[in-house]
């Protein structure tokens, strides 16, 4: 049955990329939480520097050495971040700086990134 499968993916999608993984929100959030940071230290530091600095260690203790995208979709946002903790997750941390700024954290299906967007007005 799977020969079969594998067969009509090869005639209807000229390869077999039909078969390939697609990356989930599961393996996103499982890295998410699997990437622990040994230490964040930032005092009155401008959120732009922090989500650099989180970007770049999500990629240094990545064991696939990828990293998560981290994207700030509100370009006026000027927050000052204090942040002093210790062996925290790359989610824990990203949910720490999205509460200090004012922001809401989102990681959609599929993606490779996360996004910082402004809070919906209710």
């Amino acid at each position: 049955m799977k020969t079969a499968i594998a067969a009509l993916c090869v005639m209807l999608m000229g390869g077999l990329s039909c078969l390939a993984e697609r990356p989930s929100s599961a393996s996103l959030s499982q890295k998410l939480d699997s990437i622990i940071i040994p230490q964040i230290q930032f005092h009155d530091a401008n959120i732009n520097d922090v989500i650099q600095y989180l970007a770049g260690q999500g990629k240094l203790r990545d064991p696939d050495r990828k990293g998560v995208n981290i994207v700030l979709m509100d370009k006026e946002n000027k927050s000052r971040i204090y942040m002093s903790v210790r062996n925290i997750s790359l989610r824990k941390a990203l949910i720490s700086l999205a509460t200090m700024a004012d922001l809401s954290l989102e990681i959609e299906e599929g993606r490779t990134s996360v996004m910082l967007k402004p809070k919906e007005k209710q």
